[in-house]
């Protein structure tokens, strides 16, 4: 077993040698290479919580009426699973636009929900009743949670359709660089580095154990 060990290390190695040696060949980093899109159902599920936590909040607290804004945003959820039903798949720039327009509207309502709640217990007319207050500020919360979580999935990397291209940056890519070119013991090539290091730990074959 440890003999196969050490013939794959070996093979591994070699191949390594032979990408360095060709300049004819780039490594691409996973996070560049173009892939298919992401699922569409776990944004979709994630919304649709959201727009559940909306409704489920006292009717004082939403924009007036209080079904606009959670109608609007199934509206807008459904133009997007029709264009792209399965996956999230880079076609259209106007699909991205929806997106956004998508994610404003559940931050506006949620945001109005947070100031109304907050004005309600300042003035004291929130209630008494401390369980619906700790139940309706922990929607508001929670639907903040997934708001952020949306807002993120969107702008990371140029949003999900970019990511499916292998475009955007790396968050390290610019300070691994940074690093790499103030690193004093760049002199020697990427192949005498690379079989120094590796090979030096790998034992000759007269010592391998049988």
């Amino acid at each position: 077993m440890t003999a196969d060990m050490m013939d794959d290390a070996e093979s591994r190695l070699a191949r390594i040698e032979r990408l360095l040696q060709s300049g004819e060949r780039d490594l691409v980093p996973a996070w560049r290479r173009a892939t298919r899109g992401e699922p569409r159902w776990a944004v979709t599920a994630v919304i649709l919580l959201a727009v559940a936590l909306q409704l489920m909040l006292p009717h004082r607290l939403a924009l007036q009426p209080y079904w606009a804004l959670p109608v609007l945003e199934l509206v807008l959820l459904a133009g997007l699973i029709a264009a792209n039903p399965r996956r999230v798949e880079p076609r259209t720039g106007w699909l991205r636009g929806l997106g956004l327009a998508l994610m404003g509207v559940i931050s506006l309502a949620n945001g109005w929900a947070a100031v109304r709640l907050v004005l309600d217990l300042v003035s004291g007319s929130a209630g008494t009743d401390a369980v619906p207050l700790l139940l309706t500020g922990g929607g508001i919360w929670l639907t903040n949670v997934i708001v952020f979580a949306l807002w993120y999935w969107e702008w990371d990397r140029g949003g999900p359709m970019a990511r499916a291209l292998g475009g955007g940056s790396s968050p390290t890519s610019s300070s691994y660089r940074c690093r790499a070119r103030s690193s004093p013991h760049r002199t020697g090539s990427r192949r005498s580095w690379t079989t120094s290091t590796f090979r030096s730990r790998i034992p000759p074959p007269s010592a391998r154990p049988t």
